[in-house]
């Protein structure tokens, strides 16, 4: 009997795990929205590298 059951484990990890490889295309604004996140989080980067370069001012 258990036997039967880690066969039946095994079947159900089996099969989520070929639905997990399975990935559906993103959508086009997906796409577009996913781009404008990466440009916008390395010109934060870059802003913040150069800034941070600077000599601070208000130093005493």
């Amino acid at each position: 009997m258990a036997e039967k059951a880690s066969a039946g484990r095994l079947i159900k990890v089996y099969r989520a795990e070929r639905q997990r490889r399975v990935h559906p295309l993103p959508r086009r604004g997906q796409i577009k929205s996913k781009i404008a996140h990466i440009v916008a989080h390395s010109v934060a980067s870059a802003l913040l590298r150069a800034f941070s370069q600077l000599p601070v001012l208000d130093q005493k």
